[in-house]
């Protein structure tokens, strides 16, 4: 494995007569986590009110039913005036096929294809939205040719439904809602017999789910997913108290990862000062788990956050946050089951500061510095570091230029470190220090910049630390 990684990718967009069509073209070697490149190509046109998926997108619908996966398939929305509606179909999640050659064949879990559809529909306007989302997929068994029979692959399926629901109270007074119920079924050749998830209790299956999905058997499981707040406005200070619950197990296979087991209550603070020179916004409460009492361990924790922005001045942007809480998932673009990492938050502090050294209107250019320092907890349990602690400390620095409808450009420094693993050298953790240069550019082109090509890429060079505090370079 060569101890540097390289990317680059291109992002055109075509725009003539109320038309918007872009385009975005990636590559990357990623030496230093997966085993192969990968290359995804996508376009999402827009015309006025409607707007088409091509090719490879990430399209959000509902955030407890079908959110934040690359989806590769054909798709549209449409929202004129009031009404909504979006659909995509195609494929949900990549399959993981590992050769048997592969070294990773007796380490790394295989997984089929997902695909499936999803259709949202409902009322959507600035002051009022009223939407529903219906998800439905299954893995698909041929499209792995075969696989290590040690991880017992059992083919998945899933019907979901989601709700948004936001209206106003009066002038300061507004309410938002986000709900998700999904029926999971986590083999489709079970027995045929009703049955939930350990947080059901014993009860049996509804037998109004059974519309849904009609043929459940004994590894269906029925869960459910809120996440509700009311909203209070005023000229210089906001309140949001928050009411959020997960039950355990809760997943769909329209979206990737989210805090299951889960009951939190918060009150979030908001406010901008001196002409939002001064704005920030806090959250205070308690999260608890194990809902249904059937873990030997209960967590009752208390959970806080803060994040500050100072704008003095036209130049001078300083933003400072914190939290004790979140949720960090990483994936790598080849699915490879034990390479995804999830990560609870203990603490994260993040200091951004920005100085504007030309801001006219014709021309502006600015230099900054983005310093983060995390500790997490790698709590996925097919992850072969889970329960393990990590540090990371990220920084960079950077120049942006940007000509009035004309050349923009970015270019910086990054200096890394944390604590991570390699695909080749899966047993044991590194503390990894790196450093590299990064790039962007974009250009219009033609009248009325009916064309705008973008230009990303980055190089970057890793290494160990050993004990002795001195670089040395993996090479395998």
């Amino acid at each position: 494995m060569a101890p540097y990684a390289y990317g680059v990718s291109i992002s055109p967009v075509i725009k003539s007569f109320g038309f918007s069509m872009p385009f975005n073209f990636t590559y990357a070697n990623n030496k230093s986590n997966i085993t192969y490149p990968f290359i995804r190509l996508g376009a999402a046109p827009s015309y006025k009110w409607l707007k088409v998926f091509l090719g490879n997108n990430t399209v959000s619908f509902s955030r407890f039913v079908f959110s934040g996966l690359n989806t590769n398939g054909i798709g549209a929305e449409i929202n004129p005036k009031w009404f909504y509606l979006g659909f995509i179909t195609g494929t949900v999640t990549r399959k993981i096929f590992i050769d048997s050659t592969s070294t990773s064949y007796n380490r790394a879990a295989p997984r089929f294809s997902t695909k499936g559809y999803a259709i949202k529909t409902g009322i959507k306007t600035k002051s009022t939205r009223l939407l529903f989302t219906y998800f439905s997929g299954k893995d698909d068994e041929t499209s792995l040719d075969y696989y290590n029979p040690k991880y017992n692959l059992k083919p998945r399926s899933n019907k979901a439904i989601g709700s948004e629901i936001f209206f106003r109270l009066g002038k300061h007074i507004s309410v938002l809602s986000h709900g998700g119920m999904s029926i999971f079924t986590r083999n489709q050749y079970a027995a045929n017999l009703d049955t939930l998830i350990k947080a059901s209790k014993g009860d049996e299956l509804p037998e109004w789910a059974k519309t849904i999905e009609k043929n459940p058997n004994a590894s269906t499981q029925l869960t459910f997913a809120f996440d509700n707040a009311l909203m209070f406005h005023f000229s210089a200070v906001d309140l949001v108290l928050r009411y959020k619950q997960i039950q355990p197990e809760y997943k769909s296979l329209g979206f990737r990862f989210e805090n299951s087991d889960l009951r939190q209550i918060s009150i979030e603070p908001s406010f901008r000062f001196w002409d939002n020179k001064l704005t920030g916004n806090c959250s205070i409460g308690f999260q608890k788990n194990n809902l249904s009492n059937k873990q030997a361990l209960q967590n009752n924790n208390q959970i806080y956050s803060a994040n500050i922005s100072f704008n003095p001045n036209a130049k001078l942007l300083i933003n400072f946050s914190f939290s004790n809480f979140g949720l960090i998932v990483k994936s790598s673009p080849t699915f490879i089951e034990d390479s995804i990492s999830i990560k609870n938050v203990n603490n994260n502090i993040n200091v951004n500061t920005q100085y504007f050294l030309h801001n006219d209107g014709s021309r502006s250019a600015s230099v900054g510095i983005n310093i983060n320092s995390q500790k997490t907890t790698e709590t996925y349990e097919n992850n072969p570091f889970n329960n393990s602690d990590f540090n990371s400390f990220y920084s960079n620095i950077f120049y942006n230029s940007t000509i009035s409808k004309g050349l923009a450009y970015s270019i910086g420094l990054n200096y890394n470190k944390s604590k991570t693993h390699f695909i080749q050298l899966p047993d044991k953790l590194y503390d990894i220090q790196s450093y590299g240069v990064f790039s962007n550019v974009s250009k219009p082109f033609l009248k009325e910049e009916k064309l705008i090509l973008g230009l990303g890429g980055f190089i970057n060079l890793s290494g160990v630390v050993n004990t002795g505090k001195k670089l040395s370079l993996i090479h395998i």
